[in-house]
């Protein structure tokens, strides 16, 4: 199979069963935070930001480093899975000594245990580096679809149980350490690392060092990602925390899921082609397009209808996400292209442009959160959502030789659904004005029709192009006689 109709077929199957899996997700996940408080989101955000920085830095970059490697043989693979299980479970034991530490600095007791039973997950997390890599190598995406939909919803389900008898924060706590369990289980099932680890630094040195490349630029990403965490954590408090992690969580939830889709074929694909900066370019560009035609219509319509979706699907105490699951819904889908410029640079080697853009973005993020911080999550919302296009721009001008084209070129690409995404939030917002005295159930799905059959109409207008251009590409096509 050619590349390009591997990475066809990829997206189109990977598309079909994630967010097939994920509708089950969502649906289990807003019952979940209607049961939960503000305050037991707030600890587990805590938890995260800690326990995401950490598993980062143990996984060093090994699996992009396997996928990306021109050849790859055996000794290798044996002697980064070593370096991979050793390194993970020695950041187990340091965080299990260190959480006292980090439960004192956001002046929070309870987190000490909670740290200590989900930093468990660390050592699953060295098992599953090396197949799940090799699975992305082999472009097997519709085994890891299958991966994530089984680890992703026994989670949640887990998670709904405990939330339904009580337990708080301990059903947030239990249910990520399910789901890398069950992912662990999975991959070595699927692909069963059969060779044993060998512990030889020696043998794996090139590999790792491409590795801490892209390991270093992704703490620094993470710092600057999750610098609003980690500052309105220790100057918000729980709750009000817990309001804008949930706002956060809600509003960019299709970008997770999208752009995991997407960067997961992407990254296998582009290193194939890595050496052909034409190549790379015109794809790039045809990625950009696609990607814009979806993002704006899916996060703008999030951000169009977020009171009623409140309202409705969380209840009375939520009401202060709103307009901040508004605001960053609304800088969302310039996120999503940044991150596929990252995922391209990534597969071409050139881990320097990637750090240095995840530099500026270090420098820049935590500053402008703490001048944000006592606005409470309505100030952390806006920063987000100020700073994203500003690194996004950042990042295309930086990389414009490596990648074959000007950010304005990817910004032509990406425009056309941008206007089309104008005229759909203008038009719900005048629906709205119209239906003041309908019920929220009423008024959701007349609002969500009339914001799809104005983007529909708008881009047969403005983007017919790219719509004939994805209905080509996605389409299926009956087999060869």
């Amino acid at each position: 199979m050619s590349i390009k109709a591997s990475v066809v077929s990829s997206l189109r199957w990977t598309a079909v069963a994630k967010l097939g899996g994920q509708v089950v997700s969502w649906a289990i996940t807003l019952v979940v935070i209607r049961l939960l408080a503000p305050g037991d989101y707030g600890l587990m955000a805590m938890v995260n930001v800690v326990i995401g920085l950490l598993a980062m830095v143990a996984e060093m970059g090994f699996g992009a480093s396997l996928v990306q490697s021109a050849t790859l043989d055996r000794g290798r693979v044996r002697d980064l899975f070593g370096v991979a299980l050793v390194l993970n479970l020695l950041f187990m034991a340091g965080l299990m000594a260190a959480a006292p530490l980090v439960a004192g600095f956001y002046g929070e007791p309870r987190l000490t245990t909670i740290m200590q039973v989900a930093c468990l997950q660390f050592a699953l997390n060295g098992l599953a580096v090396v197949p799940d890599a090799l699975l992305r190598r082999a472009m097997r995406f519709r085994a890891l679809s299958l991966i994530e939909i089984g680890s992703g919803i026994t989670g949640n389900l887990v998670t709904l149980a405990l939330a339904l008898a009580g337990h708080g924060v301990w059903s947030l706590v239990i249910g990520s350490l399910v789901v890398a369990v069950v992912r662990a289980l999975l991959l070595q099932m699927l692909h069963p690392q059969r060779e044993m680890p060998r512990f030889d630094w020696r043998n794996a040195r090139g590999m790792v060092g491409f590795g801490a490349g892209v390991t270093t630029t992704r703490i620094l990403s993470y710092f600057s990602g999750q610098a609003d965490v980690l500052v309105g954590g220790r100057l918000l408090g729980r709750d009000a925390l817990g309001l804008y992690s949930v706002a956060l969580h809600l509003a960019t939830l299709p970008m997770q899921r999208v752009t995991s889709i997407i960067n997961d074929v992407a990254f296998a694909a582009f290193a194939k082609i890595q050496h052909d900066v034409s190549a790379v370019a015109q794809n790039l560009l045809l990625g950009i397009r696609l990607l814009a035609l979806v993002a704006f219509p899916a996060l703008w319509g999030i951000a169009a209808v977020a009171p009623e979706i409140v309202r409705l699907a969380l209840g009375e105490r939520w009401l202060d996400a709103i307009v901040p699951m508004q605001v960053i819904a609304l800088a969302v889908p310039v996120r999503m292209l940044g991150t596929i410029l990252a995922t391209t640079r990534l597969s071409m080697g050139r881990v320097d442009l990637s750090m240095s853009t995840a530099l500026a973005g270090f420098l820049i993020a935590p500053v402008a959160f703490a001048i944000a911080a006592p606005y409470g999550p309505v100030g952390l919302a806006v920063t987000w959502a100020l700073i994203t296009p500003l690194h996004v721009m950042l990042s295309a001008m930086g990389s414009r030789s490596a990648l074959g084209t000007r950010w304005s070129a990817l910004a032509r690409a990406a425009w056309p659904a941008t206007a089309a995404g104008l005229l759909m939030l203008g038009g719900v917002e005048l629906a709205r004005t119209m239906t003041p005295s309908w019920p929220d159930a009423v008024r959701l799905p007349a609002l969500v029709a009339t914001g799809a059959f104005l983007y529909v109409a708008a881009s047969v207008l403005i983007n017919r192009a790219t719509m004939v251009e994805a209905w080509r590409l996605l389409r299926p096509r009956p087999a060869a006689s």
